[in-house]
């Protein structure tokens, strides 16, 4: 997905619905993906986020990325490429995915391609904040959509707006 912040607004002007089979299926649908928003953004810097994993998936696409002018591959300082997910920062992505949707401040182009949006659409109202009440503790939560299906693109919206608003703050 890609999105651009002006003015205290997010516009999300792509959501890609493919899922890739194999690493050359990756390359393809990502330098088209980059291609199409350079074509809009022509002199914007882009900023490219991949969550981190066990699968190293973060670091076989920012080795693909190496040879691409104008992208910067963000990571979170802790050694690795790509951006680790915690109950503690997911909790910090979704409430900034919150902010901009309680203060209509996100919005979406129109030809945004229909089956991103459809699933995006879905994995909101899947997404859930869960409660553990622990007797002898305070309750633990957790936020999840994977309980009723998947919840990657809810993820990979809330994470996008939080990355590059701590990028906005210098904070990176």
């Amino acid at each position: 997905m890609s999105f651009i912040i002006y003015s205290g607004c997010v516009y999300v002007t792509s959501i890609n619905a493919c899922r890739a089979q194999n690493a050359r299926a990756i390359h393809e649908q990502l330098i088209k993906h980059l291609q199409a928003t350079r074509k809009m953004f022509t002199s914007a810097p882009i900023l490219f986020m991949c969550e981190s994993n066990m699968g190293q998936e973060a670091s076989h696409i920012y080795a693909m990325l190496n040879d691409v002018p104008g992208i910067t591959c963000l990571s979170d300082g802790k050694g690795r490429d790509g951006l680790l997910t915690t109950n503690d920062r997911k909790e910090s992505y979704v409430l900034e995915l919150q902010r901009y949707l309680m203060t209509d401040t996100m919005f979406f182009c129109r030809d945004i391609e229909r089956e991103g949006m459809q699933m995006l659409k879905k994995e909101m109202m899947q997404f859930r904040r869960i409660v553990v009440d622990n007797p002898r503790a305070r309750a633990k939560f957790y936020y999840t959509g994977k309980d009723r299906g998947q919840d990657d693109t809810v993820m990979a919206v809330s994470m996008g707006f939080w990355w590059a608003m701590q990028h906005i703050r210098g904070l990176l």
